[in-house]
């Protein structure tokens, strides 16, 4: 694949398609250069989320905005659009659109949450096409968690949930989120399991959200931060879920 940047701006706002998606991860993982530029404007973003001062547009403003784009139309059959709009809108009303225009494409910048959402229905897409579950396929944790052992900075939890109907496929390293993180891949009848897990202490909120057709589920629990991303029943997954935050290594 090319180094493209209108492709790494669409990938940023998560506008493409799984497949797509799945193919530039793969890009930026073996090209430094895209990879520096991903990381920068990520940052950017943060950044701006969190320190840039937020604004309301005040209700009048839409009102003003509606006015001017209805006055345009009847006066466009007989001056052309373009020209009336030229010689009646003053520079206050561009102003104000130019205002609007702005502060529209800010807040449809994603978070730092929903960025790290992308990545990983992504990671788990590219997981499924490239037949890439595991590094070390085994349902036996004794054979699953050592493996990690010299490979992260932190023991990830590992526990095979089969008698509960969640067989453990194995584990495998992957990248989110700037860092090397734990994946472990379940099954649950016909459907497979990704939950990948890092260090991050943040209380115990919980969230659900659907991300290009996929269902991905965040909780934090002991000290950890979890991600269960499939395409199976948000309540199935919030079973899984139950199951790992109430069993005990």
């Amino acid at each position: 694949m090319d180094c493209n940047e209108a492709q790494m701006s669409a990938y940023l706002d998560g506008e493409l398609d799984p497949s797509s998606a799945a193919n530039y991860a793969q890009h930026l993982l073996s090209c430094p250069a895209c990879h520096r530029a991903y990381e920068e404007l990520t940052q950017l973003r943060s950044t701006l989320h969190s320190s840039a001062p937020h604004y309301s547009a005040p209700g009048h403003l839409r009102h003003r905005i509606q006015t001017d784009l209805d006055a345009l139309k009847p006066r466009a059959k007989k001056t052309g659009a373009s020209q009336w709009f030229w010689m009646n809108v003053g520079l206050t009303s561009i102003g104000s659109i130019a205002l609007a225009l702005t502060m529209t494409l800010y807040l449809a910048m994603p978070t730092q949450a929903e960025l790290i959402n992308q990545e990983i229905v992504a990671s788990h897409y590219r997981s499924l096409l490239a037949n890439h579950l595991a590094d070390v396929a085994s349902s036996d944790h004794h054979t699953v968690k050592p493996w990690f052992t010299g490979k992260l900075d932190y023991a990830p939890v590992v526990v095979d949930f089969a008698s509960d109907g969640f067989p453990l496929v194995g584990g495998r390293l992957d990248y989110i989120n700037k860092r090397t993180v734990a994946a472990l891949a379940y099954r649950h009848n016909n459907h497979l399991i990704n939950v990948f897990m890092w260090p991050e202490y943040s209380g115990k909120s919980s969230s659900i959200t659907s991300v290009q057709g996929f269902n991905v589920l965040q909780w934090n629990d002991a000290g950890m931060a979890y991600r269960a991303v499939s395409d199976m029943n948000a309540q199935e997954l919030m079973n899984l879920r139950q199951l790992m935050m109430t069993h005990k290594e």
